[in-house]
């Protein structure tokens, strides 16, 4: 199909069919993927040699994409978007009776996670905090941003220490143990300047 395109009535038609389709439960899933186990398996045994590799890398590689569209790929559609496909949430729009919204709180009341389950949520909550990219969506969704403080050092880092660049908002995706240092050398020296504003960035409290 490759250079060819659907008219938009077939378009609308698959559109349909992809919405409205019946899923299929996890019984029948289950079935399916037994039927397709080890030697059953159309692909059993089979590995691609070294000149398929390549030549489906070179077909994917002259795929045309849109200029204006191009920059779209890999990147997180949005929730308009996601509505007008017909993804809504299961409960939008709706609002659940009194009496049932009762029920769930009642039934949650009282109830606290375990120490072991506390720790296991502080662990992973921790090592998001090692992923620079995780970071810099963190930094940019709280609206953190250089202080008067921070704009003053750059002022005179630029001056007379240009190589060291502003990382107080995770934006060269420099983390050091959970830690967003401040400037960083871009030149590639390990090298960091921290600018302690007031007591919450101070020796006492970060340890």
């Amino acid at each position: 199909m490759w250079g060819k395109h659907h008219t938009e009535e077939a378009r609308e038609k698959q559109r349909r069919a992809w919405k409205y389709k019946k899923h299929f439960t996890p019984e029948a899933r289950r079935k399916m993927e037994e039927s397709r186990k080890g030697e059953r398996n159309p692909f059993y045994g089979r590995h691609w040699s070294d000149d398929e590799k390549q030549a489906l890398r070179d077909k994917l590689k002259r795929r045309h994409f849109h200029p204006e569209t191009e920059f779209k790929r890999g990147q997180h559609i949005s929730l308009a978007t996601e509505f007008k496909n017909g993804n809504t949430p299961p409960y939008a729009g709706k609002h659940l009776p009194e009496e049932l919204r009762v029920k769930l709180s009642n039934a949650n009341r009282g109830k606290h996670p375990s120490t072991e389950t506390r720790q296991k949520s502080s662990e992973s909550h921790k090592k998001l905090w090692d992923d620079p990219i995780f970071v810099a969506k963190q930094m940019k969704a709280r609206g953190i941003r250089p202080t008067k403080a921070e704009l003053k050092m750059e002022h005179i880092l630029n001056n007379y220490f240009p190589q060291f660049k502003y990382n107080g908002d995770g934006r060269l995706g420099i983390v050091l143990r959970r830690l967003i240092p401040d400037y960083i050398d871009s030149n590639g020296k390990k090298q960091v300047i921290e600018l302690f504003g007031d007591y919450w960035h101070s020796q006492e409290v970060i340890g």
